[in-house]
């Protein structure tokens, strides 16, 4: 059994490390006092007062802390990178984890800053929280099933093919339809985080020598 996890854990090198972080810093934010916790997710936010302020470092101590931590929302993250890395490699899962998370969060806040952003308002969000693993996660998910999509019909996988593919359309027209419902700042950041990850994943496809067709 040990020796399963072990395997499993090896397999997985980024999901398993970053999970392991995020578990022991969400551990140590939760002994603090709740005014403190507070004050150490306002701080760790990626919002337009502090990247404002110049404080850069929350592009990448956002993704280390969790504003509403939920046990089964962690579970279903780590699981969604775990499968993705399975299919992306750890190095590429890493970088197209980072490149989601700060793009997204550069775009927003762009977008914010010159108040183009639809249906939300800069004024309102100035101060809002925004801190989580959820658009690197978007972006990473985008890249996986896209490649695994593109893989299998290269290998005339159409069944493979089929069930990824729709996999992808669902987190595409889910994350439009919550957007659509509530365009918050969030839902915008998903929407662009998914929509790099699948750039990132067809720049992926023109160097990758395990989507070539057998002759």
């Amino acid at each position: 059994m040990i020796g399963a996890v072990g395997r499993a854990l090896r397999a997985v090198p980024f999901t398993a490390s970053y999970a392991a972080l995020l578990i022991v810093l969400q551990a140590a934010v939760a002994t603090l006092d709740h005014d403190t916790r507070s004050e150490v997710v306002r701080e760790a936010s990626t919002n337009l007062t502090n990247l404002g302020n110049g404080h850069v470092e929350t592009l990448l101590v956002s993704a280390f802390i969790q504003a509403e931590p939920a046990l089964p929302r962690l579970l279903l993250v780590i699981a969604a990178l775990a499968v993705a890395e399975l299919v992306l490699g750890w190095r590429r899962t890493l970088v197209v984890f980072v490149v989601g998370h700060v793009g997204a969060t550069l775009v927003v806040a762009a977008a914010l800053a010159v108040g183009a952003l639809p249906g939300v308002v800069a004024a309102k969000v100035r101060d809002a929280v925004d801190t989580g693993p959820s658009y690197g996660t978007a972006a990473v998910i985008g890249a996986g099933l896209l490649v695994a999509t593109v893989r299998a019909l290269r290998r005339r996988g159409l069944g493979r093919a089929t069930v990824t593919g729709l996999a992808l359309l669902g987190v595409v027209l889910v994350t439009v339809g919550t957007l659509a419902a509530r365009p918050t700042f969030t839902a915008w950041g998903h929407l662009i985080s998914l929509l790099v990850g699948a750039v990132a994943g067809a720049l992926l496809l023109r160097h990758d020598p395990t989507a070539r067709v057998p002759a």
